[in-house]
C-alpha cells in the first residue's frame, strides 16, 4: 500500500573561498541550527541544515544513510543536489573521478551509499540479490549514456537517447545500458569512468563547471527464497538479463537514483561566451522547468487536500520527465540544496533557499515495488 511521504530537504553551506574572504564584508547566512538558518534576517526551516563545519561523513550519516533501509525493503529512493555553479553539488554527491581522491573522508554520498549497500547484501540474506547500474547525462535536451563503450567526448558524435513511458506510466530511457555489478568496487569504477566523459568546462565561477545534469541509477532486484532456501519453482537463470531472469512477481525491484544537477548561473557572472553561454542558457531553462514542476506540486491545493490533481507538465523537458517519480510520484526523495555564504552570491543563494523551501512542500506516494497479490499467494503456498 502507498502512503504519503514528504520530500526531505537538506541545505548545505559551503565554506568561503579564499577569493570570497577578501571580497566579502560579511556572510549572508547566520544563526545556524540543526534544521534552520537565517538569511539576512529571514529565517528558513528545512529537515536538515549543515554549516560549512560539517563533514562529508556528517552529511551522509544524517541524510542518505537512513534511506538505505527503505531501499533494501523495496522502495525507490531519489537523492538530488541543486544549487548555483560552484556551490559544491558534485563534491557533495561524489559524481566525479574518485580515483583522484586519496582521502576517504572526502568521498561523497554516492560512494558511501554504494559501499554500505554491498555491505548489507550478504550470503546470509534469505534473498537472491542482483545489482545493476546505469549512468547518463542530460546535455541541453539530449540524453547520453555515460557507460556506453563507444562513448565519445565530442557531443555531436554520440547518439541521443529517448525518454519513454511504459504501459504503467513508468519512465525509462530507451537504449540506456545497464550493467550488472557484484561489488562496490565495480560500481564505483563505472561511476569514475563515466564521470571522466561528462561534459564540463571552465567559467569565471568554476574551473570545472558541469555543463550537464548527471543521473546515476542503482537497481536492486531481490528474489525471496522459501523456507528451504529454494528460489522458486521457476528457478533463476543467471544467463538472462536481470529483469527477465526473475520469473515471478514476488520479487522486490527497487531503484536508487542520484541526480547531480548542473549549476544555475548568471551569465554575466560566469563570463560565458559562445558555446558556454548557450549551455548556460540551456541549463537555466531546464532548471526553470524543474522549478515550475516543483511549484505546481507544492502549491496545488487539490493535491494537498487529496481531492484531486491538476496537470503537472513533466514532459516539458527531458529532466522533469525523468524525475517524474522523484517529485510527486513513487519515490522517497531527498533534495540537497548547496549554497554559498558569500555576499557576491547573495541573489543566487536566496533563490536556492526559496527553491528548496518549495520542494519541501511536495508529497510523494512511495510504494513497495512488489505485486501484493502474488506475494500473498506465495505466503499461502508455503
Amino acid at each position: 500500500m502507498s502512503s504519503s511521504s514528504q520530500v526531505k530537504v537538506a541545505v548545505r553551506v559551503r565554506p568561503l573561498l579564499t577569493k570570497e574572504r577578501s571580497q566579502s564584508k560579511s556572510q549572508t547566512l547566520t544563526d545556524f541550527s540543526s534544521n534552520a538558518l537565517s538569511f539576512k534576517g529571514t529565517q528558513f526551516t528545512y529537515d536538515h541544515v549543515f554549516s560549512s563545519t560539517f563533514t562529508q561523513t556528517d552529511l551522509y550519516a544524517e541524510t542518505a544513510a537512513p534511506m538505505l533501509r527503505p531501499f533494501l525493503d523495496g522502495y525507490n529512493v531519489t537523492i538530488m543536489a541543486y544549487g548555483q555553479t560552484g556551490s559544491g553539488k558534485t563534491y557533495t554527491m561524489g559524481t566525479n573521478d574518485i580515483s583522484l581522491q586519496s582521502n576517504e573522508d572526502e568521498l561523497g554520498l554516492i560512494p558511501r551509499f554504494v559501499t554500505d549497500l554491498f555491505a548489507n547484501i550478504t550470503t546470509n540474506d534469505p534473498t537472491k540479490s542482483c545489482v545493476s547500474i546505469s549512468f547518463l547525462e542530460i546535455y541541453g535536451e539530449d540524453v547520453y549514456d555515460l557507460m556506453n563503450e563507444d562513448r565519445i567526448a565530442i557531443t555531436n558524435a554520440r547518439s541521443s537517447l529517448s525518454v519513454r513511458e511504459d504501459i504503467k506510466g513508468g519512465v525509462f530511457i530507451e537504449g540506456l545500458k545497464e550493467i550488472p555489478v557484484t561489488c562496490a568496487l565495480e560500481a564505483l569504477k563505472a561511476l569514475s569512468d563515466g564521470s571522466k566523459t561528462r561534459i564540463t568546462a571552465s567559467t569565471a565561477m568554476n574551473a570545472g563547471s558541469s555543463r550537464s545534469h548527471a543521473v546515476f541509477t542503482v537497481t536492486l532486484v531481490q528474489y525471496p527464497q522459501d523456507d528451504n532456501g529454494i528460489q522458486n519453482q521457476n528457478g533463476f537463470d543467471d544467463n538472462l538479463p536481470i529483469e527477465s531472469s526473475i520469473q515471478t512477481e514476488s520479487r522486490l525491484v527497487s531503484k536508487l537514483t542520484f541526480v547531480d544537477l548542473a549549476g544555475s548561473e548568471r551569465i554575466k557572472k560566469t563570463g560565458a561566451e559562445g558555446q558556454r553561454m548557450k549551455e548556460g542558457i540551456q541549463i537555466n531553462g531546464g532548471l526553470f522547468n524543474l522549478g515550475q514542476v516543483i511549484n505546481s506540486l507544492a502549491d496545488d491545493q487539490k493535491l494537498k487536500s487529496g481531492k484531486g490533481s491538476s496537470f503537472v507538465n513533466y514532459r516539458n523537458s527531458k529532466l522533469t520527465h525523468l524525475l517524474k517519480d522523484a517529485l510527486g510520484g513513487n519515490s522517497q526523495t531527498l533534495f540537497v540544496a548547496c549554497v554559498s555564504p558569500a555576499e557576491s552570491n547573495e541573489s543566487e543563494t536566496y533563490s536556492t533557499l526559496v527553491y528548496a523551501r518549495q520542494a519541501r512542500n511536495i508529497q510523494n506516494k512511495p510504494i513497495m515495488n512488489i505485486d501484493q497479490t502474488q506475494l500473498e499467494l506465495r505466503r499461502l503456498r508455503y
